[in-house]
């Protein structure tokens, strides 16, 4: 059995499809269905069921799996490492972020990374809180933005306190205010933001727990800029964080509370020596990239 028979199989059944496996991977539709063959053929067993609506594993090939995953992690963490020995020349940085650490920070970032290293490639998966925590733990991922909080069980680099705003339409009677208090904008219609996983955003939440109050909610969505598009159509008024709005074009009204909450936004990671020197080196870049952006701010 070889690497690539296990890549082939969970590849299929990651996409649930031979011929988009078989591109993602670079082979023919011939290559990988002989690899598949192959597997089965090594192991004297059925792994896969292929029909017409698409590939998926069966009861074997699913007791399998995890030892398959095992294996070409393992497989990536030897050529990654052989990547560090020669010094960056090459190599695969696994990021977890969000949306507006994707649309604010991460482009800066990689293309100054890039720049000193124009061969160390990305991967980014984006995802909720509970989902970048599980990927930080499995090691799917090196390394995760996230908002950080007094329990979050990994090492943590800060990086940036972003505060919790007020966002309301443009000629909303609280519009006219510098301050917003939580008290008077939960006496409007709510749009609330869901996470991945249509939960509460965790550090929104925080507020309003903070407070004891709860908002009216009229709609619920998960994309952020969805949110802001319904508040700029007057459907509502929401809290966010500064970084979503960030730089908007939206015909709308941001606003600081008046108690002035914030999240505290960083980079985790499962185990500070088991790094890659990849992902040393990225974490420098953004640490000091972000610092650049934020000259005045203490974290």
């Amino acid at each position: 059995m070889s690497i690539s028979q296990y890549q082939a199989f969970l590849k299929t059944i990651e996409l649930g499809n031979l011929t988009r496996a078989a591109e993602d991977l670079g082979y023919t539709q011939s290559g990988i269905t002989h690899l598949l063959n192959s597997l089965e053929s090594d192991c004297n067993l059925k792994l896969l069921v292929r029909e017409k609506s698409g590939a998926y594993a069966t009861a074997d090939g699913e007791e399998l799996m995890p030892y398959f995953e095992e294996i070409c992690q393992s497989y990536d963490n030897l050529y990654r490492k052989l990547n560090d020995i020669h010094r960056l020349e090459s190599g695969l940085i696994r990021i977890s972020t969000f949306t507006s650490v994707s649309v604010q920070w991460l482009p800066g970032i990689i293309a100054k990374f890039e720049k000193a290293h124009p061969l160390v490639r990305f991967e980014l998966l984006h995802g909720s809180d509970i989902e970048s925590e599980e990927w930080v733990r499995s090691g799917r991922v090196d390394c995760a933005f996230m908002s950080l909080g007094e329990d979050t069980p990994f090492v943590t680099y800060p990086l940036h306190k972003d505060p919790m705003v007020a966002v309301v339409p443009a000629d909303h009677p609280l519009a006219a205010e510098e301050k917003i208090a939580i008290d008077d904008l939960i006496k409007y219609d709510y749009i609330k933001l869901n996470d991945g996983s249509f939960s509460d955003v965790s550090e929104i939440a925080e507020v309003f727990d903070k407070h004891r109050v709860k908002p009216s909610v009229r709609f619920a969505e998960m994309n952020d800029y969805a949110v802001v598009a319904m508040v700029e159509k007057g459907l509502g008024v929401t809290l966010l964080p500064q970084m979503i709005v960030e730089k908007t074009s939206r015909n709308i009204a941001i606003r600081p509370l008046v108690s002035g909450e914030q999240r505290t936004l960083g980079i985790a990671v499962k185990n500070q020596n088991h790094l890659t020197a990849s992902t040393k080196e990225f974490i420098k870049y953004t640490q000091e990239w972000v610092a650049e952006k934020y000259p005045k701010e203490d974290i």
